[in-house]
């Protein structure tokens, strides 16, 4: 979605020789975030967790930590039923870095409210087991040194 132009922010280049801002890059929204359908753009943005290169790395990491800190609660509960899936697929890949990023997704929606987390609580049962499955394969590889072969 990204290379076709269908996603609502682009990378803003920060800074230059004239700018007094530090240098790098940004999200720049071009539709605003309070007017955006978060049950559709929310599942794109976990689903581009899963790629593995720049700029969608960029975009989906960025764009999803500012999605899920600059909406309210209530219309982030509407979306957390679309996103269970998307998180579960990501957790198949069994790839650490994609995992990782998930977690600290799933992490960043629980502590944003306490009735997020619990909007979450209905679809362990989806979730859960892809989480067992990560945290028990890293388990086994501290555990036993010899199982790091097989990874």
């Amino acid at each position: 979605m990204y290379d076709n132009g269908e996603l609502p922010c682009k990378i803003d280049m920060v800074g230059g020789e004239n700018a007094k801002l530090k240098q790098g890059r940004a999200i720049k929204w071009v539709t605003p975030i309070k007017e955006l359908d978060l049950e559709k753009i929310l599942p794109v943005f976990v689903e581009g967790l899963r790629e593995k290169h720049e700029p969608q790395i960029y975009i989906a990491e960025m764009g999803l930590e500012e999605l899920i800190a600059k909406s309210s609660v209530k219309r982030l509960l509407k979306a957390i039923r679309s996103i269970v899936y998307p998180l579960k697929d990501n957790l198949r890949t069994l790839d650490d870095d994609i995992c990782v990023k998930t977690f600290k997704c799933c992490q960043q929606i629980v502590r944003k409210s306490d009735k997020l987390a619990e909007a979450l609580v209905p679809h362990f049962h989806i979730i859960l087991p892809m989480f067992e499955i990560v945290l028990n394969r890293h388990r086994e590889i501290r555990i036993n040194p010899a199982m790091r072969r097989r990874y």
